[in-house]
């Protein structure tokens, strides 16, 4: 994880979008000084090609991007092997629908392709926590905050270790093939499992339950996609569905780590 320490914390995303953008996507995340107080951030998107191609295009040209959207919904809760089929399958039957209409452009045909890519998420499996798996303390004084927030620190230590933003060791990968950045993937992901296995240990103030159940599986869900991108890097749509999870696992991270920031900031100081 890359990190910085201090008062703000700026969290950087681009739009990791297929392998070519991958490597230009810089995405800075929180280390473990996010218990300061940062304001949350939007990862920033250009306007879909897709909806401009389809700008008062024909009904059934329509058609065909709401039967992809319905598919890629559908990818979030099949087997990540299966994904891959599935987008081929779609975009070749769509393609088939296109030709025989007289509607197949070059143009529709990479819009209906960028559509698919940005709706698909590829699932990641890892333990979901919630506040009753926690330990839980009813102390609320500020000492005990600090308390709190200094085990969590040391708790988090082992995603210190990296210093390179995580899309930049994939992106690595993408431009080199060499697997020792594969190695550094999963290095990273046992890292996050580290830190989980350490942080659900401590003892949380009760009204911290929450946040410190966020962070857990904000962390749990960001390790399992690192793991899963060094797992599938020679499939490049099971790896672009998965570098759309990736996203969505970096803002769950800021925003989970913004959230605990918040109980930090807001707890009485004597």
């Amino acid at each position: 994880m890359r990190h910085r320490t201090g008062r703000s914390m700026v969290a950087q995303s681009g739009r990791s979008s297929l392998f070519l953008t991958a490597g230009a996507s810089v995405c800075a995340l929180v280390g473990v000084a996010l218990w300061s107080v940062f304001g949350p951030t939007e990862t920033a998107s250009a306007p879909s090609v897709a909806l401009a191609t389809m700008q008062g295009a024909d009904e059934d040209v329509g058609m065909l991007v709401n039967t992809i959207a319905a598919r890629a919904e559908g990818a979030s809760s099949m087997p990540i092997e299966d994904i891959g089929p599935m987008v081929v399958g779609t975009l070749a039957t769509q393609y088939s629908v296109l030709k025989e209409q007289g509607l197949y452009t070059p143009e529709t045909g990479a819009a209906l392709a960028e559509q698919m890519a940005e709706a698909v998420r590829a699932p990641v499996t890892y333990k979901h926590y919630s506040v009753s798996d926690l330990h839980l303390s009813n102390t609320t004084s500020y000492d005990d905050m600090l308390a709190y927030r200094a085990k969590l620190r040391d708790a988090l230590a082992p995603l210190v270790k990296n210093k390179e933003p995580e899309i930049g060791i994939f992106a690595g990968y993408v431009e080199s093939r060499d697997p020792k950045y594969l190695d550094m993937l999963r290095a990273v992901a046992a890292d996050y499992q580290a830190a989980i296995n350490a942080a659900a240990k401590l003892t949380v103030p009760r009204e911290a339950a929450v946040e410190h159940a966020g962070i857990l599986n904000a962390m749990g869900q960001f390790g399992a996609t690192l793991a899963a991108l060094a797992d599938n890097a020679e499939d490049p749509i099971t790896s672009t569905a998965l570098l759309q999870t990736y996203n969505e696992g970096e803002q769950n991270m800021v925003t989970s780590f913004n959230n605990l920031a918040m109980y930090y900031a807001h707890h009485p100081n004597p």
